[in-house]
């Protein structure tokens, strides 16, 4: 795998929207979340190179950027109003901030859309968050959090032979993805 990370190569052709950022918010650590960037194409490079290899039954990939972005940056998405006046950013930051997250959430996008290319529509795909992110402050910090009931629920998308397109499927916990995929495969 470290021979496959070395390479460098991108995965995608979106760039790190952290590094030249100087916009954001200045509590924001540009260089900590440029490196989460290059984990997560890390992450997508070795997974791509086991698919193609191995070409397993069944695989998991967790991209961790998500969530430890979110955490820096999803106060910018919130009403400022959600914040003490002395924690607001600037209207330049706070937009340089948002757009930021929104496009790491492209590239998170465009990796799984790489892992999916060549699959058939009938494979499995499941995509899962185990929770939410809402406005929060955290050692005087915007932050994004997850405490609340309301944040406290994730997501779950899914596509495959047997399920049905466009439809809520209710109340899906993080306990049930284990079983899906097992029944799924035809095991118990």
């Amino acid at each position: 795998a470290s021979e496959i990370v070395a390479r460098q190569e991108a995965v995608v052709p979106i760039g790190d929207p952290f590094a030249d950022n100087t916009a954001m918010p200045a509590w924001v650590n540009r260089e900590l979340l440029s490196r989460q960037y290059q984990t997560d194409h890390d992450v997508a490079r070795v997974a791509l190179e086991i698919d193609r290899e191995l070409r397993p039954d069944v695989m998991f990939v967790f991209f961790p950027g998500i969530d430890r972005i979110s955490h820096w940056l999803w106060g910018n998405l919130e009403p400022e109003e959600f914040y003490p006046p002395p924690l607001r950013p600037t209207p330049e930051a706070r937009e340089a901030g948002a757009e930021a997250l929104r496009r790491y959430y492209e590239f998170t996008d465009a990796l799984i859309g790489r892992l999916l290319e060549g699959r058939d529509p009938g494979d499995l795909v499941v995509v899962i968050s185990d929770h939410g992110f809402e406005a929060g402050v955290s050692l005087m910090l915007l932050t994004g959090e997850h405490e609340s009931s309301a944040a406290i629920e994730g997501v779950v998308f899914a596509r495959g032979r047997g399920i049905p397109g466009g439809i809520d499927a209710g109340r899906i916990g993080i306990l049930d993805i284990t079983p899906t995929i097992l029944a799924w495969l035809g095991l118990p």
